[in-house]
């Protein structure tokens, strides 16, 4: 995708309640909205640790199902260290 490529759209709800559209451009997908930053606000910190848990657990199981299907004649070990070398960006 190029840059301010158009990702996607998600219907919300504006203050006054009325539902909008709202463009997802991948420039600014890592901004939070003010909704969801209210949630994790009020989850404990072992709540938001698990959350971001199952984010790391649910990343790294794809990215090995993925290795698995794009590189089949690859054994486990190779598909594990390759698994760590990305998640790790290359430091390990």
């Amino acid at each position: 995708m190029g840059s301010g490529e158009i990702i996607g759209i998600k219907g919300v709800k504006d203050e006054k309640n009325i539902f909008c559209f709202m463009n997802l451009d991948e420039r600014n997908i890592e901004v939070l909205d003010e909704k969801m930053a209210e949630v994790f606000r009020m989850k404990t910190h072992q709540e938001r640790l698990l959350i971001a848990f199952k984010m790391w657990d649910f990343a790294k199981k794809h990215l090995s199902d993925y290795l698995r299907l794009k590189y089949p004649d690859r054994d486990e070990g190779k598909i594990f260290r390759e698994v760590v070398r990305r998640l790790s960006h290359g430091t390990i």
